[in-house]
């Protein structure tokens, strides 16, 4: 599975806009509905604090394609709720930037929602849309939400 993660493609930028994050006390995380692996993956290469996900049911050392924690677009929300809750923080203080369904019930709570290469409705509900191959487009957004 390693070697698959490793050429899992992914947009540019995102090492970038995780030490920006962190370089002004912005913790990031990654509200995500990918299989847990992929989440931990993810915090592993880019530097996110903690990802969320299905668990899937492992039998005999492999990956039935079950999921044991369910997977909806509720997900993400409640994972960032959780998250900010255990640091003191309220949802309407911090950031999300997504682009589906599956983001549009933690645009509608956070403070500051970006849409990166948005749906229709992801950017109906998100405050701010960018487009493009590199999230480091979205920093001037991140810098003037949340500096």
């Amino acid at each position: 599975m390693q070697e698959w993660l490793e050429d899992m493609p992914v947009v540019d930028g995102i090492a970038d806009v995780v030490e920006w994050c962190v370089a002004h006390d912005v913790v990031p995380a990654l509200a995500t509905l990918a299989w847990r692996p992929v989440g931990e993956f993810l915090c592993a290469k880019f530097g996110f604090v903690a990802a969320s996900g299905p668990t899937l049911e492992v039998r005999d050392g492999v990956y039935t394609g079950i999921s044991l924690t369910g997977s909806d677009e509720y997900r993400k929300r409640d994972f960032a709720r959780e998250f900010a809750r255990d640091r003191g923080l309220s949802l309407d203080r911090c950031a999300a930037i997504g682009d589906s369904l599956s983001d549009l019930p933690l645009f509608g709570e956070v403070g500051l929602a970006i849409g990166f290469n948005p749906t229709p409705k992801a950017q109906a509900l998100a405050h701010t849309n960018h487009t493009g191959p590199d999230l480091r487009v979205v920093l001037p957004t991140l810098r003037a939400g949340l500096c």
